[in-house]
């Protein structure tokens, strides 16, 4: 019989770096092991080199598993950290697989499944399914809704696809969480984040001089590391609408920043994807990206 404290010192064995993946999967499923239990113990292998971020020794010890007993594996594998592993080596495919049995669990553990839905998304947008990776985050917004996760880069994949209906209706209801945000909740918090965050989705909407206003409003509220994200806006905006040309702005965003030792860090990706889907001249979306280059050169 397969005891749990053998299970239990595999699965410390494995969480050490000098112990390698072919130690485990190269073991023979005898020696006590039922195939069932070899195929429960790579599940939970899977885990351990998930924590480690050792992503193809992640993806090998699953391979191994489905082999020696799939339905073992399925009932003890934890599909996020499996679909994760399948993201970070390019297997695309399998990470939508994976990830797409985690998604409907609907789990309350809310970080691991945004985590789950953003890795879907991007193996989606990956294998060139943009509806797909669009309605993925329709599918978080279902389920915990509230927030403008979900409708904001959904509507930027939508656009990506070419379906301006979609595209318009979402982002409305982005613009109006979080303006919602930024009138009520903000009046309490005084958070400039949701400023920004609001600035940047009517930016994403077509309506630059309307995100450089809200932009401008209470500059005090302003801690220095978001001044940072705020000149970026305002240089982004600014360079849409054609108020500055791009050489000044950039010098401008430059000398500012540099100047500057503290810079908020931003999550760029849904704005650089919406770059790509704008239908923006390539040399316009060259520019915005340098000024993203700007303030990532700067944190990193």
């Amino acid at each position: 019989m397969f005891k749990l404290y053998q299970k239990l010192l595999l699965a410390l064995l494995m969480a050490i770096p000098c112990y390698t993946s072919a130690q485990v999967i190269n073991t023979p499923s005898g020696d006590g092991l039922s195939k069932a239990e070899y195929a429960a113990v790579l599940a939970s292998e899977v885990t351990a080199f998930y924590y480690n971020k050792r992503w193809q020794n992640g993806f090998d010890a699953a391979q191994k598993a489905i082999t020696v007993d799939s339905l073992s594996y399925s009932r003890n594998v934890n599909w996020d950290m499996a679909g994760t592993c399948r993201f970070m080596v390019k297997d695309y495919p399998g990470a939508v697989n994976d990830l797409s049995h985690f998604t409907v669990l609907k789990s309350q553990d809310l970080t691991r499944m945004l985590n789950a839905v953003e890795y879907k998304a991007k193996s989606h947008i990956a294998l060139g399914q943009l509806v797909e990776a669009a309605q993925t985050y329709e599918l978080w917004d279902a389920t915990y809704g509230h927030n403008t996760t979900g409708p904001q880069n959904a509507a930027v994949l939508y656009k990506g696809a070419g379906n301006k209906r979609r595209f318009d209706q979402l982002i409305a209801i982005a613009l109006r969480r979080c303006k919602h945000e930024l009138d009520s909740i903000n009046a309490k918090s005084k958070n400039p984040q949701d400023a920004l965050n609001y600035a940047e989705l009517l930016i994403i909407a077509g309506k630059p001089v309307q995100s450089i206003e809200v932009l401008e409003k209470d500059p005090a509220h302003y801690s220095r590391t978001q001044l940072s994200i705020k000149k970026y806006l305002i240089a982004v905006a600014n360079d849409i609408t054609g108020r500055k040309p791009f050489a000044l702005l950039n010098k401008e965003l430059k000398d500012w920043i540099y100047n500057n030792t503290l810079v908020n860090i931003w999550d760029f990706t849904m704005f650089d994807r919406w770059i790509t889907y704008s239908g923006l001249a390539k040399s316009k979306q060259q520019e915005l990206r340098e000024f993203q280059d700007i303030i990532e050169d700067k944190y990193q």
